[in-house]
């Protein structure tokens, strides 16, 4: 009975181009490489024309399944590997069988997500998941190739800070998301170790310029409104009261973007892709989390939670948690920005803030970076998924 209703009820999300689908009309794609029926596959090449795509497996009607396998007509191989209906590329194998998470990471040009993102994934699969209990794994080869090429390797064994996101206006090629396995580890009645609970990450990372309008916003950034939780980076250095502060203020270059505008756009994107009223709370989680934190320590109280590393306790923290949230607001407070928060929480039914450092220092003239430190990148996922029952809290 469960299974019908995940094939026949449920509105499933497609990783990839976030189109909604029942899983009974998703087709099959004919997995041998030496099927005489391989062509090349328009309907993919529609939605991702900058990938080199070239013959493609059969499409075959997902009609004539029986257990969750269809034999293609041309070669008679059994496959099991679905197809999104609408731009045809390969669903996770997991597809239907666990939860998906579409993580939005959203912010201004410059306000560091494509360091957030780099940062966040390495510090998950090689020092928060080993505490918490879960790992973190690629889910497709075009997530393993992405990652490494534009995000790990520059950064992590180069040494050297990131390009901007190009827009998804130009370059449909970063409209693809990266598709991440979440697998939580447990026990079993016996003691044995087992695994309790799988869940399909999407992450996006989308470039500062598309949140420049609404109406760009509406069709390069749909994914915001199919998500299960908003990460919002907004850079402290661009309030006036910080930026006077600062010993070294940003660069000449960089550009300035009213924080309360990506905001107001974002709100409302996802207010008409939920079809809400205008007296209706957005119940999508939100992490609004401030970057670059080490840029403005010498202006906050060193004794605060936010500019300490976080605990590798084995469970979450939300008492922690809750302590830098009210840490922020009172940092906001003090920087006039009441307003920004007033926003938040009016058309938001769930936030919190956070303090991050991807880098954890100011990168050099040339580009490198100097001593690589993450700090606290972790909070606002942890925050999201811990909300929807991933973490058990301590």
């Amino acid at each position: 009975m469960k299974n019908w209703v995940k094939n026949h009820i449920v509105n499933l999300v497609c990783p990839y181009c976030f189109d909604q689908f029942k899983l009974k009309k998703a087709p099959y794609r004919c997995g041998n490489l030496a099927c005489s029926g391989r062509t090349p596959d328009p309907d993919l090449t529609a939605h991702w024309p900058q990938m080199a795509i070239g013959a493609q497996g059969k499409v075959l009607d997902p009609h004539s399944a029986k257990r969750g396998q269809v034999i293609c007509d041309q070669c008679a191989r059994v496959t099991g590997d679905r197809i999104c209906p609408t731009c045809h590329m390969t669903l996770p194998a997991t597809f239907g069988q666990c939860e998906n998470a579409i993580i939005s990471v959203i912010g201004a040009k410059n306000s560091g997500k494509s360091h957030y993102i780099a940062t966040l994934v390495e510090e998950l699969r090689n020092r928060v998941g080993p505490a918490l209990n879960f790992t973190l794994s690629p889910q497709d080869d075009l997530t393993i190739e992405r990652f490494a090429r534009d995000f790990r390797d520059p950064l992590y064994r180069e040494g050297r800070a990131l390009d901007t996101t190009r827009s998804g206006r130009t370059d449909t090629s970063v409209q693809m998301p990266m598709v991440f396995n979440l697998q939580i580890g447990g026990k079993n009645l016996f003691g044995q170790r087992n695994i309790k609970r799988t869940v399909t990450l999407v992450f996006f990372d989308a470039a500062g310029e598309d949140l420049r309008s609404e109406a760009t916003m509406e069709t390069v950034n749909r994914y915001i409104y199919r998500s299960s939780g908003i990460i919002l980076l907004l850079d402290p250095r661009q309030f006036p009261q910080v930026l006077c502060q600062l010993p070294d203020p940003p660069d000449p270059g960089e550009e300035s973007i009213e924080t309360r505008d990506i905001l107001s756009r974002v709100a409302n994107v996802v207010r008409k892709g939920k079809n809400l009223s205008p007296t209706q709370m957005i119940k999508t989680p939100i992490a609004a989390a401030f970057s670059k934190f080490d840029e403005i320590e010498p202006l906050i109280d060193p004794t605060l939670n936010v500019l300490s590393s976080r605990s590798m306790k084995r469970q979450y923290d939300s008492a922690e948690a809750a302590a830098i949230n009210d840490e922020i607001e009172s940092l906001l407070a003090m920087w006039k920005q009441s307003g920004l928060v007033n926003d938040i929480k009016s058309w938001f039914s769930k936030v919190t803030f956070c303090g991050i450092s991807s880098l954890g220092c100011k990168k050099n003239q040339d580009g490198t970076v100097p001593r690589l430190a993450p700090r606290r990148v972790e909070d606002p996922f942890l925050w999201l998924m811990h909300g929807i029952g991933c973490f058990r809290d301590s």
